[in-house]
């Protein structure tokens, strides 16, 4: 479930920075590439699915690939 999405990014591209929770454990994602479903407007409690998915320096790496509303 996301708890929180950031804009990151300078003005000119939107990166974002995703706090989620699974009810017990708390992560910190990045879209490493642009997610077409995922918006700063996305409400809190949005439930996505994410799999086979690289992690750098403690964050997930997002991409359209392993990442599903």
């Amino acid at each position: 479930m996301v708890d929180e999405i950031v804009n990151i990014s300078q003005p000119l591209r939107e990166r974002y920075k995703l706090s989620m929770t699974d009810g017990v454990q708390q992560i910190f994602d990045i879209e490493y590439q642009p997610i077409k479903d995922l918006d700063a407007l996305s409400p809190a409690g949005l439930k996505v699915a994410i799999s086979n998915v690289n992690v750098r320096h403690e964050l997930l790496m997002l991409v359209p690939e392993v990442f599903q509303v």
